[in-house]
């Protein structure tokens, strides 16, 4: 998944761009997406996210890259400092929907008219497809961490359209269907991070659902769903 999703945002890349990874956490796509632009900054409020980012930096420096403390709730600094903007899992770390109204204003604010913002973000009706889907075959829906609040799409997309031009929202439902799905009828996947435990297929599995998705992005459809999984890649140009 990480690596689609990195494929989607190097879409939107361009060697003349002074870009931004706001949310960047510890740097590790931030440290990718800084080599296919003139220069970027890698923006995080966790002192202990940034620290690992600059200690990583430090061993293997990039010219053109520079980690600062910040926060997506407050970009004075950066007034219409950007031509791009990459957001990663960061509006649905925030507390409400006014505060991911804020984080969209602030973004907008820095970045040129004419910028991009590239962001990889959760939406329910997507986390919603999934579920559904799973249930229709008698797979138990995935939990939501408690802590993220995933984003109503006819909601945003009515907000952020003030200000941006969507163009592009491409799910990964291909990877999610066959991997999420069509996996776990014969094999388990349990548990989040450090302690998910997956029978070892997946590691056959993953890679080949990748592949089919890279493949047929776009060229077959779960029924009436935009998209299925609660990932997406949206390219949206400021006015």
């Amino acid at each position: 998944m990480r690596e689609l999703e990195g494929e989607f945002v190097q879409r939107y890349l361009a060697p003349d761009q002074h870009a931004a990874d706001i949310g960047c956490g510890d740097g590790r796509a931030t440290r990718r997406y800084a080599q296919g632009v003139a220069s970027m900054v890698g923006i995080e409020r966790s002192d202990h996210l940034r620290g690992i980012a600059l200690a990583e930096h430090a061993q293997d420096p990039i010219p053109n890259l520079e980690f600062r403390a910040g926060d997506i709730l407050d970009l004075s600094d950066y007034r219409g400092a950007f031509d791009l903007v990459v957001t990663e899992r960061v509006l649905i770390n925030l507390p409400s929907w006014e505060h991911q109204q804020q984080a969209i204003d602030q973004i907008a604010q820095a970045l040129k008219p004419g910028g991009w913002y590239v962001m990889l973000e959760n939406t329910i009706d997507g986390d919603r497809a999934l579920s559904d889907l799973r249930e229709s075959v008698g797979l138990a829906p995935i939990s939501q961490h408690w802590h993220n609040l995933f984003l109503d799409w006819e909601s945003f997309a009515a907000y952020v359209r003030l200000q941006f031009e969507i163009v592009e929202r491409r799910g990964f439902s291909m990877y999610y269907v066959l991997t999420r799905v069509f996996a776990q009828l014969f094999a388990s996947f349990e548990g989040f991070g450090a302690n998910a435990k997956a029978d070892p297929i997946f590691a056959m599995i993953d890679p080949a659902a990748r592949q089919l998705e890279e493949a047929l992005a776009g060229r077959v459809a779960f029924g009436d769903a935009a998209v299925v999984g609660p990932i997406q890649g949206i390219a949206l140009r400021r006015l």
